[in-house]
């Protein structure tokens, strides 16, 4: 038994009804090319089944791969001779770049149940950069940063691009028109301070046309990485390692690390890397019976230059 099907695309599970066993071969590899199109729409796309044998042939199944694929079968059985329809609605929006999905249609063969339509297609995004998130990495104080990005416009847009709208530093954005896409520059004037910053900005290319959102972090200085999120802690005294990130080594501030919680006292011990220590701490009989009783509190750590950090004290009784 024979079915031979025409293009498609993907969906979720839909049981059918009572069946009955029949041979049933489809063809082994059906792939649906659809090309490039645009990312904000939605595409439909259908394979033709067709039963060219002499007994019915009913379908048990259909099942997607993923949740954003909804097929539409229009009939649970094929009488032999006949044809129906198999509709997939795609919903691009949800699958920007290039992507490979499948189908599983289930029948009554006993032989072969299960056979696989695959589908293949890019969805071209209106607006795209390669990195839509960047990370700046670690910026020397009172130093200039600046960066520029390519803005990929598909070529049914026309309209200008601008920043429609910019949310935590100001990196002064500037978009400038190329042959075939834009170019945007972003600065970070000197910082004085030490700081983890972020960015969000909007690029727009008219009402109809929907935006690229692109995010930037980074740092400004020394960034204080406890070695531990969380410090169990059963006496008094307990020890966990520190790493200071920076730009690079001439950059690390090594000023001393401080608390603002009273009854701990802090000890530095420095190893031969310059970026790394252990830290000692020293409870008071005080803090110590303050921890045992709220089983946790949080430890900020300081330095000058540096971004603070915080760890978790936990008792853990022996």
């Amino acid at each position: 038994m024979k079915i031979l099907p025409l293009p498609i695309f993907l969906s979720v599970a839909f049981p059918l009804a009572g069946l009955c066993a029949n041979e049933l071969t489809i063809l082994p590899e059906s792939t649906l090319e659809l090309g490039e199109f645009p990312a904000e729409t939605e595409q439909i796309g259908t394979f033709t089944l067709t039963n060219t044998t002499d007994r019915t042939i009913r379908l048990k199944e259909i099942t997607s791969c993923c949740a954003f694929i909804s097929p539409i079968l229009y009939e649970k059985q094929i009488a032999p001779g006949r044809s129906t329809p198999l509709d997939v609605l795609i919903d691009a929006r949800l699958l920007e770049g290039p992507f490979t999905k499948y189908l599983t249609l289930t029948t009554d063969d006993p032989d072969n149940p299960e056979t696989r339509l695959w589908i293949n297609g890019t969805a071209v995004a209106a607006l795209r950069t390669p990195n839509p998130h960047l990370f700046a990495g670690w910026i020397p104080k009172n130093e200039d940063w600046s960066t520029n990005l390519t803005i990929h416009v598909r070529s049914d847009i026309t309209n200008q691009l601008r920043v429609s709208s910019i949310h935590g530093f100001d990196l002064e954005p500037h978009l400038e028109k190329q042959e075939n896409n834009y170019s945007l520059h972003l600065r970070m004037p000197p910082q004085k301070l030490a700081v983890h910053w972020e960015t969000s900005l909007q690029i727009q290319g008219g009402t109809a046309t929907p935006p690229l959102n692109i995010s930037i972090e980074g740092h400004v200085g020394t960034q204080l990485l406890p070695q531990t999120a969380v410090l169990g802690v059963s006496e008094k005294t307990v020890s966990f390692d520190l790493v200071r990130k920076a730009a690079d080594l001439k950059n690390i501030s090594t000023a001393p690390i401080k608390t603002s919680i009273s009854g701990i006292n802090i000890e530095e011990r420095k190893s031969s890397a310059l970026d790394r220590s252990t830290i000692n701490l020293r409870l008071s009989d005080s803090l110590f019976q303050e921890l045992r009783e709220k089983r946790r509190i949080p430890l900020e750590l300081t330095a000058e230059d540096c971004i603070p950090a915080v760890i978790i004290l936990e008792y853990q009784p022996e």
